[in-house]
């Protein structure tokens, strides 16, 4: 009998759905997998790495599958989709000291607005006509608010949450 060769899992830090737990790739999403994978009789390997270079490694290495990805219209043809493992929405957050309100596309138009490389809600607020200050990592957004270098940040709902607690950050709220 023939088996399997073990397949390449690359996803990026994304609390509460992926991150590192001392050298260990963990999170609901990840934990999913890892169950799936078992029951199926699969072998795998876990690697968290920066966003774009997961995609990429996605795209472009045989078995080598990335998760937890937003599921897009331009992403579409690039992978066979399983799932969802979870749903959640796009939202602006700013933090709760800045009096900033966003009614509208244009009123997010005038700010200082941070994303990062392969994020789907980066390219969504692009697409939307919204100027982004793209960094290589989502951790450099939350630091960039909390410094006062951006005034909003798209992200999940629950992505938001995640990295948050982890940064002590709480002092967030949705626009």
């Amino acid at each position: 009998m023939q088996h399997a060769a073990a397949l390449t899992l690359v996803t990026e830090d994304y609390p509460p759905f992926n991150m590192l737990s001392g050298e260990v790739v963990t999170g609901i999403s990840t934990e999913l997998l890892r169950e799936s994978l078992q029951l199926a009789g699969l072998r795998a390997d876990f690697k968290l790495l920066p966003w774009a270079r997961a995609l990429f490694l996605a795209r472009t290495q045989p078995d080598t599958c990335v998760y937890s990805a937003v599921r897009t219209h331009e992403r579409e043809h690039w992978f066979q989709w399983i799932g969802p493992l979870v749903a959640d929405d796009i939202k602006l957050f700013a933090l709760a000291s800045n009096p900033v309100r966003v009614n509208n596309v244009a009123d997010a138009k005038r700010l200082r607005v941070g994303g990062y490389n392969g994020d789907a809600y980066t390219d969504v607020a692009e697409k939307m006509g919204i100027p982004v200050e793209r960094v290589t990592s989502d951790a450099q957004n939350l630091l960039k608010l909390h410094a006062g270098r951006i005034d909003l940040w798209p992200a999940a709902g629950w992505g938001h949450t995640g990295r948050c607690a982890r940064g002590n950050a709480a002092a967030s709220r949705r626009c």
